[in-house]
C-alpha cells in the first residue's frame, strides 16, 4: 500500500506505522481505530493479525499484562503494527497451527461443557484465517 493511500482510508489513516501504550497506569490509549479492524487470528500476546476492512491493509496487535503477582505495580500494553501482506501471512500460518491444536485439546478435555466455548471459538477462528489464507493463494 502506498503512502498516500494509507494516509487516505477512511478507516486505519488514524493509525500510526507503529504505536505502543502503557494503559494500566497512564491515559494513553491506541487510537479508537484499532477497534475497526478486522480480527482475522492469532493471540494478542504473541501478536493478533488483523486487517483493514476498507483498504486491506494489515496490522499487529499486542495485548500484554502483568500484575507482578502483587508484589508490584503491574503492567498493560498495548501494541499496534503496520506490517506486510507477507509476514501478515506468515503469522497466520502459525497462528492456523496453534488454533487447530487448540482445538483438539478443547474437544477431547473435561469437562467437556466448559471447554465447549473455546472449542467453538477456535473453530471460528481456524475459518477466519483459512479464508484470508486462500486470498493469498488466490
Amino acid at each position: 500500500m502506498s503512502h498516500d493511500a494509507r494516509h487516505s482510508c477512511s478507516v486505519c489513516s488514524p493509525i500510526p506505522d507503529s504505536m505502543q501504550v502503557e494503559t494500566l497506569h497512564t491515559p494513553e490509549r491506541l487510537p479508537e481505530a484499532v477497534d475497526k479492524l478486522e480480527i482475522i487470528g492469532g493471540y494478542t500476546l504473541d501478536g493478533q493479525v488483523r486487517k483493514c476492512p476498507a483498504c486491506g491493509a494489515w496490522f499487529i496487535y499486542t495485548h500484554d499484562h502483568d500484575s507482578q503477582s502483587g508484589v508490584g505495580y503491574g503492567y498493560t500494553d498495548e501494541g499496534i503494527y503496520r506490517t506486510t501482506a507477507t509476514a501478515a501471512k506468515e503469522r497466520l500460518e502459525k497462528a492456523l497451527e496453534r488454533a487447530q491444536k487448540s482445538l483438539a485439546e478443547f474437544t477431547k478435555s473435561e469437562p467437556r461443557d466448559y471447554y465447549a466455548s473455546m472449542a467453538e471459538s477456535s473453530a471460528e477462528e481456524i475459518k477466519r484465517i483459512e479464508k484470508e489464507l486462500k486470498r493469498f493463494t488466490s
